[in-house]
């Protein structure tokens, strides 16, 4: 399912403001072994808007976690991943983004020539912000991108073989 283009253009055009009502804020927890008696410990922390789909795609995506968004907010679910997983999301992002010329692509993009969920979503959101240079498209997804990259960073650096993601 694409999301309509001017949900997406709002991703893109809010993405770097605070939001103060609805978003996803995604948190990364050590597993808390049942006879303990401690906190659970949070490893990493992300935030989407509830207007940077774009990022909120990347991410769930990525995870192969989209039964977690709700469209504006998250699931207020969690699920436990491995190590393994978490690193494999990562690979799966890198590769989602693909080319250093994406932007490129997606602006020359064309479904005729190629089927692409993602570059599909893009290209329809790109359309629609004509007040923004491909160079300004280009650094507000790259944001995305190394806030996601940055949210895996800290769950591999952990060493935790299990933890637990939640969607809120």
């Amino acid at each position: 399912m694409i999301p309509s283009p001017l949900f997406l253009y709002s991703a893109l055009l809010l993405y770097n403001q605070k939001p103060t009502i609805m978003g996803h804020d995604i948190s990364a927890f050590k597993v808390k072994l049942p006879d303990s008696s401690t906190e659970r410990e949070e490893i990493a922390y992300i935030r989407f808007a509830m207007w940077n789909t774009v990022g909120q795609y990347l991410f769930y995506e990525s995870l192969n976690a989209q039964k977690f968004n709700n469209g504006v907010s998250g699931s207020f679910d969690s699920e436990t991943y491995s190590l393994e997983e978490i690193k494999k999301a990562k690979e799966k992002l890198n590769y989602i983004v693909g080319d250093s010329d994406i932007i490129e692509q997606i602006l020359n993009y064309s479904a005729e020539e190629d089927k692409s969920e993602f570059k599909e979503m893009l290209k329809q959101t790109l359309s629609n912000l004509p007040h923004l240079n491909e160079e300004q498209i280009k650094e507000r997804f790259e944001c995305a991108v190394r806030e996601i990259n940055e949210f895996y960073n800290f769950i591999i650096s952990s060493k935790e073989e299990i933890i637990e993601i939640s969607f809120m």
